[in-house]
Parts: structure tokens; C-alpha cells; sequence
């Protein structure tokens, strides 16, 4: 898991280091209302409901529960408790950043693996401390989801002392340089700031509700994708036109709260907090079984209506028709094969002169058999048999059989 990690370290980077240039700021969100997290799609798939309610321990690869693992190796990250918390109190995660913490490093990174997704819904509550101490940068990311060399970030973005805006970074590898209301690379990191009632003001020592959502583009040119997120139920960023990079779908999502850009050391202790996240994904039409496989080409004939014994031509024909099929390696009977087979005596068993055969001796197969109904032969004998062949496939040879006198008697 944590080579994805090393590739979103290294994007947050990325967009951590750009000069901001942020549009005027707009209203302090609203308290957390009772409609909070009421944005998850109708019918969507919950992945995961996760309240914090597990231990965390020092180590890499820890096991959280309900999918989560947890990479915690100095074991910044702790099982806190706040009943202020609006969630689920009183369990809440912490993530601790101690005097000396190094900037562009997150304290700790708790991850939850995801089938690839294309259409995802996220929600939970986070509090920054106060006082907090922000970065030159102003980059204090709070969640990722994350993508093949694409993540799509959630951050508190602003400068030292705040004000703070709660917006979002399209870290993709598609242009989004249309995107009005935005700013950064294209291709590349892409800030995107509210684009409905203005930014959202967070201030430290506050719960908030996050929710995001995300739909992928159809192509990674098309202009169809949706990025939205909420702040405590209120709809802050509602992107339509999103390119995302369409053979890339989503597949890991991170707790992974970077601070600051390169450079830098926090010279106070603060901490994020989170409570109860849950995720959840488009439902998806079950794939349909594959199609059966083509039949197996034929590659032998085979008798299966073996010659009867008969009287001799011209008082009757065998009986019941001879039949010849086109058989595959598995001795099935190849029903594309439409190509004529031919028949002829093998073993002649004449008894005082060679036998003819008589009748119709080339037939053209239908689903693969080839019947001879006017067969005879002209002599009585006993073993004889038939031998049939087509171009392309293995012969075959009949079981012996008898020619009658016309007596009846062998």
C-alpha cells in the first residue's frame, strides 16, 4: 500500500510549493446541522462505516478493522476521545504534530484499499487545533483519494494565522485549465475554490463535516466529470466539467494530513481530529458471464450412424442412413462445418467379386453431419466396411458389416 503513498507525498509536494493566489474569501460555514452527510446519492454502496473505535498502535500495516490499515511508525496517530465530537463520540481519531515536525510529511497515514472506482461519496468530521500554526505554503491537506498518479485532495488552505478556506486540489494528469474559479498547473495540480456561495472560512478548534463526491469523466478530454463537496450540509464546490483521467480509476482512500510544503519545522504541538468516516460507491450492474466460446473447429470425421448389415443393390439400401459427422478434438460435433464429406468401402468383403457401392457418396454436411440415405452395394459378402473422409480433416473407418444374399441369409 504505501508505494501509493509515496506518489501522493510526492504531488502534495507539488502543489504545496505553487504561489496562492486565492479569490476573495467568503462566509464562516454554518454550524453541523441534523442534514449533515444527507448528500450520499441515492442508492449508492456503503464501503465502509467507520467510528474510531479501535486501538491504534505503533507500527506499519496495522489493522484497523472495516478494511483499515493504519502506517503510524512513530505513533503519532492515537485513539483520542472527545464528546464534543459530532459524530459518534466519544472515540476519535488524533494525529499529533510535535514541536520539530518536519513540513511535507504527514504524522501518520490511515488507509482504506477500494475496488477501482469511478463515482465515490465521502463523508466525516475533522478538527483542526487552537491555536494552529500554518505553513508559508499554505497547504494543510486533510484527506486524499487516490489514483494511479492522480489524487484528489481535501485541504484547510491559507496562510499563517488563517483565515482558512476548507477547497480542494484535482491533482490529475488531465487539463483542467477551463475550470473558471480555479488556479495551478494544467496539466497538474488544480486548486479548486468555491464556485457556489463563495470560499468557506474554517476556523481552528471547530468540527466540521466534509463531504466530497466525485464522478469520473468519460474520456480524459470530454469535459463530463463532477467534482462536489459540502461543509457542514452546504454546498460549497460544484464542478461539472471536470477532465479526469479516465483509464485511471480511483482506489485507495487516505487520512494523510500533509502540513506545509518543502521546508520548515512546527514550533508548537498541534493536532488534526477525525470522527466517524464513512464511504461508499455507485452500485455496479454485475459484469455479464462471457460469452460462451466459439464451437472447437472440427479436426477428424467420425461414423455416428455406423452401416447396418442390408441385402444387396438392387433389392434394398442400408438401413437406417449412414451418417458421417465433423467431430472437434473432443469428439463433439462441429456445428459450423458445412464443407461435403465423402464416402467409400474400405475393407471390401465381396465374396466371389469386389462389392461396389452405389448411391449418392459426396453429401454436404448440414450443422455438421452428412447423411447417406441411398446406400447399397452389390455384391453379399461379410466384412466389409466404409470409409469416410473430407478435406481438411482425419478420416475415419467404419465397423464391419454384412451384404446379404438376396435370400436373406448371410
Amino acid at each position: 500500500m504505501l508505494p501509493t503513498r509515496a506518489a501522493c507525498v510526492a504531488l502534495v509536494a507539488l502543489a504545496a510549493t505553487m504561489a496562492s493566489c486565492e479569490p476573495t474569501r467568503g462566509p464562516v460555514a454554518p454550524p453541523i446541522s441534523a442534514a449533515a452527510g444527507a448528500n450520499e446519492p441515492a442508492g449508492f454502496v456503503p464501503l465502509s462505516d467507520y467510528a474510531f473505535d479501535s486501538a491504534f498502535s505503533t507500527g506499519e500495516g496495522v489493522s484497523l478493522g472495516d478494511g483499515w490499515y493504519l502506517y503510524n511508525p512513530n505513533g503519532y496517530a492515537t485513539q483520542g476521545t472527545d464528546p464534543g465530537a459530532p459524530l459518534s463520540p466519544p472515540n476519535v481519531g488524533q494525529w499529533r504534530y510535535p514541536v520539530g515536525f518536519v513540513a511535507g510529511e504527514a504524522p501518520a497515514v490511515m488507509y482504506r484499499p477500494l475496488d477501482p472506482t469511478r463515482e465515490m461519496y465521502f463523508t466525516y468530521a475533522w478538527k483542526a487545533s487552537n491555536p494552529w500554526q500554518g505553513h508559508p505554503s499554505g497547504a494543510n491537506e486533510i484527506s486524499f483519494v487516490i489514483a494511479d498518479n492522480n489524487i484528489f485532495v481535501v485541504q484547510m488552505k491559507g496562510d499563517p494565522g488563517g483565515p482558512y478556506n476548507l477547497m480542494v486540489t484535482a491533482e490529475f494528469t488531465t487539463s483542467n485549465g477551463h475550470l473558471a474559479n480555479s488556479e495551478g498547473d494544467d496539466p497538474g495540480a488544480r486548486h479548486l475554490w468555491g464556485n457556489v456561495n463563495g470560499n468557506y472560512v474554517v476556523t481552528p478548534g471547530q468540527w466540521y463535516q466534509i463531504e466530497g463526491y466525485f464522478r469520473m469523466s468519460t474520456t480524459s478530454t470530454s469535459r463530463d466529470g463532477i467534482l462536489r463537496w459540502w461543509v457542514n450540509g452546504t454546498l460549497v464546490g460544484d464542478y461539472t466539467t471536470v477532465n479526469f483521467d479516465a483509464g485511471n480509476p480511483f482506489y485507495e482512500f487516505h487520512f494523510s494530513p500533509t502540513w506545509g510544503g518543502i521546508g520548515g519545522t512546527k514550533t508548537e504541538e498541534d493536532y488534526f481530529w477525525y470522527d466517524h468516516v464513512r464511504l461508499s460507491a455507485a452500485t455496479t450492474s454485475p459484469e455479464p458471464p462471457p460469452p460462451p466460446p466459439p464451437p472447437a473447429s472440427a479436426t477428424h470425421v467420425g461414423f455416428t450412424v455406423q452401416p447396418s448389415d442390408a441385402p444387396p443393390y438392387p433389392v434394398a439400401t442400408i438401413q437406417p442412413p449412414v451418417q458421417v459427422s465433423a467431430l472437434d478434438a473432443q469428439g463433439n460435433t462441429d456445428t459450423t462445418f458445412t464443407g461435403p464429406l465423402t464416402i467409400a468401402i474400405g475393407q471390401n468383403g465381396g465374396r466371389w467379386a469386389p462389392g461396389t457401392l452405389r448411391g449418392t457418396l459426396t453429401v454436404t454436411a448440414v450443422n455438421g453431419v452428412a447423411t447417406f440415405s441411398d446406400l447399397s452395394i452389390d455384391r453379399p459378402g461379410s466384412g466389409y466396411t466404409l470409409t469416410a473422409a473430407a478435406t481438411g480433416l482425419d478420416g475415419a473407418e467404419s465397423a464391419p458389416f454384412t451384404i446379404l444374399r438376396r435370400s436373406g441369409v448371410p
